[in-house]
């Protein structure tokens, strides 16, 4: 990178806990190391939805299952 130069780094979480956790992130450039930090809580979402799972569906099957939807959360 050339003096003045920027980058975007993109960084994807997929914790599988709730609560907070921290990371560190290492960028090698230019045969340097630089060590950066990011701080995250994960919490369940805004609206209560839990995924759903599917195991063993039949090639060509249909399968009916309910999304219920609801909002546990105060504003």
């Amino acid at each position: 990178m050339q003096p003045g130069e920027t980058a975007r780094i993109r960084i994807i979480a997929t914790p599988g806990n709730y609560g907070r956790f921290d990371a560190l992130v290492y960028i090698l450039l230019d045969d340097r190391v630089f060590v950066s930090s990011f701080r995250a809580h994960v919490f369940p979402n805004r609206f209560g939805l839990e995924p759903i799972y599917l195991d063993h569906v039949t090639y060509l099957s249909e399968v009916n299952i309910a999304l219920n939807v609801a909002n546990p959360y105060p504003k």
